[in-house]
């Protein structure tokens, strides 16, 4: 039996819920969470429970925002004029806008909007929420080596996915 350690690919049932029980996301009906272990791709709680449990194992963890997508933090909302957003941004709530700090570029969702001035928020949606967690493992495999080089899984097979794979056919 194979056991969830660093660079294993490892395929899960997964549910998430909010503080008030609705599910945020859920492969219930769909395909498997797949992600590989140990390389920063889950949130690091989850993979500090999964590692070293095989198929099987499941469990019900609730995340403190600490643990989650992190605390809520009101300096990372600003209201900017309208016509900072650029021509042909959708003003439509939700929209993804990116703008350039003085580190690279920074992710806001647009929360509101008003006759000339849109309120931006560049927490993740999830900042500041309690979260559970109900997981339980499908599968664990090894990782191919493309796999590892690119920090994913290649669910369509390591050869279909990336145009430098090492695969030369059967």
């Amino acid at each position: 039996m194979t056991h969830i350690r660093r660079n294993k690919i490892v395929y899960l049932d997964l549910t998430v819920l909010d503080e008030q029980g609705q599910a945020i996301e859920s492969t219930d009906g769909g395909d498997a969470f797949c992600y590989l272990h140990g390389r920063g791709n889950l949130l690091p709680a989850l993979e500090s429970v999964l590692d070293g449990k095989a198929a099987g194992f499941e469990a019900t963890l609730t995340l403190p925002p600490a643990e989650a997508f992190g605390d809520f933090h009101e300096d990372l909302v600003v209201t900017v004029p309208l016509s900072q957003l650029g021509e042909g941004v959708s003003l439509e709530l939700g929209t993804q806008v990116q703008a350039v700090g003085p580190h690279g570029p920074i992710a806001f969702t647009l929360q509101s909007v008003t006759d000339d001035h849109a309120t931006l928020n560049a927490n993740h949606p999830l900042a500041g929420k309690m979260l559970t967690v109900m997981l339980k493992v499908l599968s664990v495999r090894d990782a191919h080596k493309d796999e590892v080089k690119h920090r994913r899984p290649h669910p369509g097979g390591h050869h279909l996915m990336v145009s430098d794979s090492s695969w030369q056919g059967d």
